[in-house]
């Protein structure tokens, strides 16, 4: 079983050990969500229970839904605020995903993560410190190892150098392009 799998099925991980609570405007403007993605995100607390409702109402503009999506649109808001009214829900349409596109959603969070720290980085004393913990929240991935460590040593230079840090600056923003164009249509 593959890392990626392990956290998508298991309680035991976190890919949020950062504790970051995106919202979910932020988030559905940076990659098209499906019911996966939110399920996965609510679970590990980086979208509030709240999102679910969000999106569900968003998805009864257009003229296909699933009967899920009404019912979770039409919680009271006394249900709303206990997150396991919407669960069942959530659990049920969530079954609906692909296998790839399910697997595919922690690659969307670890983009979304990575993008909010880069968008906030002033927000943050140490914004390296923050990549080091999603990188290792989600495994070490070699696409983002590069840029992930502050002190990683970069062609033999000096480690804390401006030139490095801008170099890292530079090849997390070159990530965030990429990703960008791979998960919003």
């Amino acid at each position: 079983m593959r890392l990626i799998d392990t956290i998508y099925n298991s309680n035991l991980l976190s890919i949020n050990t950062a504790g970051i609570l995106i919202p979910y405007e932020y988030a559905s403007d940076a990659v098209d969500l499906n019911w996966s993605d939110l399920s996965l995100a609510i679970e590990h607390g980086l979208l509030c229970h709240q999102a679910a409702i969000e999106h569900a109402k968003i998805q009864l503009e257009g003229d296909d839904y699933l009967q899920e999506v009404l019912d979770l649109a039409c919680l009271s808001p006394e249900e709303v605020v206990f997150s396991h009214s919407i669960h069942p829900f959530i659990d049920e349409l969530a079954k609906k995903i692909s296998e790839e596109d399910k697997r595919n959603s922690v690659d969307k969070w670890m983009f979304i993560l990575l993008k909010w720290v880069y968008d906030h980085k002033d927000d943050f004393d140490d914004p390296f410190e923050i990549t080091t913990i999603i990188c290792g929240n989600f495994g070490y991935p070699d696409n983002i190892t590069h840029f992930a460590w502050k002190y990683a040593p970069i062609r033999g230079s000096d480690l804390g150098s401006t030139k490095n840090v801008e170099r890292a600056y530079q090849q997390w923003r070159e990530f965030i392009d990429t990703e960008a164009k791979r998960w919003k249509s």
